[in-house]
């Protein structure tokens, strides 16, 4: 068993995921809309990921069956990004949503048939410092499928944030907030792309390192998108005056209309 504070930084990471899935889904309660409810399950799928890799700290020998859940787990909420983007972006417009969906399908029915010969070829459980072919193969072709998908779908969420902002950054009745908000979620997408693509480095303390690092500060900042405290918004207000308040739009009100539009 090895907990250090690498373990506790994750099992934290899982336990603030719960509650900010809690959260997230009230407010998508309160706004009625599908969009903030798929973010929330996003953020379950990262509580459970973060427990994942907690499990293998405990017990190494849960190595090859965890790191298959988590590769799992990494392309499903993939798949919840891309039906956000459509349901945040493109509901009533022309979407790629269903040539993406099989897409992810492919790669979600393959990864599981590699993961499930690796698991029965390696006996199901393995330890870390074994050196296993199957599971290496299995893992360099899931981080594969992962960077596809991950380049597709934050791609997408980058280029229909880009435009949705592009629509507004004009707009004197949009508060600033909103308008740092598609930034900050633009920066979230070349995060998790670079969280994709330095997984195909060999396994170290600088891998480790980078991996927890992006996945943190991913992470507080999807939370502070979706969850933003008072301060940061009265930040990004401070030279914000609304010239006409009955055409003042909310955060709410832009989702809304992009889901009816």
């Amino acid at each position: 068993m090895t907990v250090g504070p690498a373990t506790i930084l994750k099992f934290g990471i899982s336990i603030v995921a719960v509650i900010v899935t809690i959260l997230v889904f009230i407010r998508g309660k309160k706004a009625e809309l599908k969009a903030i409810y798929i973010i929330g399950i996003c953020f379950l799928i990262i509580g459970l990921n973060a427990l994942t890799a907690v499990s293998v700290d405990i017990d190494p020998s849960l190595f090859t069956s965890s790191k298959t859940l988590y590769n799992l787990l990494g392309l499903i909420s993939l798949i919840f990004y891309g039906l956000f983007v459509h349901y945040a972006f493109y509901v009533g417009r022309k979407s790629p949503i269903k040539i993406i969906f099989l897409i992810f399908m492919i790669g979600l029915v393959l990864m599981i048939i590699f993961s499930i010969s690796a698991i029965v070829i390696t006996g199901s459980f393995a330890p870390q410092n074994q050196d296993l072919s199957a599971s290496h193969i299995n893992h360099t072709f899931s981080v594969v499928i992962m960077l596809v998908t991950n380049l597709i779908t934050n791609g997408w969420r980058f280029k229909a944030s880009l435009s949705s902002y592009n629509e507004i950054k004009q707009n004197i009745n949009v508060e600033d907030w909103i308008k740092l908000k598609y930034k900050l979620i633009m920066l979230g997408c070349i995060l998790l792309v670079c969280l994709g693509t330095i997984q195909f480095l060999d396994y170290s303390a600088f891998k480790l390192l980078t991996t927890m690092l992006l996945v943190f500060i991913a992470f507080v900042l999807e939370t502070l998108i979706w969850l933003p405290p008072s301060w940061l918004k009265n930040w990004a207000n401070r030279n914000y005056d609304v010239k006409d308040e009955s055409a003042d739009m909310s955060e709410e009100d832009i989702l809304a209309q992009m889901e009816e539009d």
